[in-house]
Formats: C-alpha cells, sequence, structure tokens
C-alpha cells in the first residue's frame, strides 16, 4: 500500500488500486498473488520486517504502510526517504519521531501515525 494506490472518487470515497497486480487474472491463486506483491513493492513503504527479515506480507505490515499514507497526508505529500536512508537510520527514527510535525497541528492522528510505524509489527495498532 502506498498513497499512489488509493483514489479519491467525486463523493471524496477512497478507493484502493494496484495497477500491477490489477493486470493479475482476477482468479490469481494466493501463492501466485505473493510473487506478484513481492515483486513490485515499493521498499519507501515496506515494513522493517519485510526488508531486514524477507518476511510475509501480513495485516501488520499493511498498518505500517497505512501509517506511512497517514504521515504522507498529514505531511502534505511528504515522500519516504529513498532505500538507503531506510537502511542507514529510518526504522528507529520513524518510531519516535515520525509525526512530530503533524502532533503540533493534530495530536491525535500524529499518535494515530506512531501506532502504525512501531518497529515491532506487535506494538502495531490493531484493526478488525
Amino acid at each position: 500500500m502506498k498513497a499512489e494506490n488509493i483514489l479519491i472518487t467525486e463523493n471524496y470515497s477512497a478507493k484502493l488500486a494496484d495497477l500491477g497486480v490489477a493486470q493479475a487474472d482476477p482468479l490469481i491463486e494466493a501463492q501466485q498473488a505473493k510473487v506478484v506483491t513481492s515483486g513490485l513493492q515499493d521498499k519507501r513503504f515496506c515494513a522493517p520486517e519485510v526488508l531486514l527479515k524477507g518476511s510475509e506480507c501480513t495485516l501488520e505490515t499493511d498498518i505500517y504502510a497505512l501509517g506511512l499514507v497517514f504521515w504522507q497526508i498529514g505531511g502534505n505529500g511528504y515522500q519516504p526517504p529513498l532505500l538507503k536512508q531506510i537502511y542507514e537510520q529510518l526504522f528507529f527514527e520513524r518510531e519516535n519521531d515520525l509525526s512530530s510535525e503533524i502532533k503540533k497541528t493534530n495530536i491525535e492522528f500524529g499518535k494515530i501515525i506512531d501506532d502504525c510505524v512501531k518497529f515491532d509489527p506487535i506494538e502495531r495498532i490493531k484493526i478488525e
């Protein structure tokens, strides 16, 4: 998930889209879908466990990406840093400081962002 894959309708409803995967057969098998998604991931939006350990994508990795999308919205379109910067520092800074500017105007939105981008997937915000 990344901001570029969220489309807004004329009624301001959000629709998720991924044009890379949308070209695949709708009856695609789960194993094939994993191959497609892992090959087309934007590394800037990947959770730490995916980049550092090669873990499978899960609800928790999607929550992490959602936190970055929220950060882009709150930051007027800021882009996550390039891969080199992610490996060097970003995962640890994200957890503690990502939403600091956003919290100056909307503390609740900043807290949601922080809860989404926890380094440990178990600590990330839960949804049902």
